[in-house]
């Protein structure tokens, strides 16, 4: 499988998990490559609570093109969903969270995840093929931020 131009690069070297806030747009960034575990999830979800510019209520935006093995079990991917839907109501409006995956495990398993909490009206999940059309889902108004990171914006976990 071709690796995708990453639109948010890392260094594939560190850990497969990584996030950045955006504060001016009010979205958390992450970033997942190479193989993903259970347990990187968690730990990134901690790290991203515990970060002080941290606010409750911000949109997401995950990027899985450059996973290319997901260890995480159909059992696990359920219990994120209640994790997301849990974290969805204690907010006042829905929580969007755009999925940029255009193929391979990650792909499916996002699928998996959006149908997981389809229904739920304080939660909207977009899985998308392209980072543009990711992006549009969240009604950013200026994307640029999103295309300009790099390595070292990021918290690496």
């Amino acid at each position: 499988m071709p690796m995708c131009r990453m639109p948010i690069p890392v260094e594939i070297s560190r850990m497969p998990c990584a996030y950045k806030i955006l504060e001016d747009k009010y979205v958390v960034a992450k970033k997942y490559f190479g193989r993903v575990t259970t347990k990187c999830v968690l730990n990134l979800i901690d790290a991203i609570e515990e970060d002080p510019k941290f606010r409750e209520g911000m949109m997401e935006f995950d990027d899985l093109c450059d996973v290319v093995n997901l260890d995480i079990s159909a059992t696990d991917i359920s219990h994120f969903a209640d994790l997301m839907t849990g974290f969805s109501l204690r907010k006042r409006s829905p929580t969007r969270k755009a999925v940029y995956a255009p193929h391979g495990a990650g792909r499916a398993a996002a699928f998996g995840f959006q149908k997981l909490v389809e229904g739920f009206e304080t939660l909207e999940v977009g899985v998308f093929a392209t980072m543009h059309e990711a992006i549009d889902f969240l009604r950013v108004d200026d994307a640029s931020e999103f295309r300009a990171l790099d390595s070292a914006d990021f918290q690496i976990n």
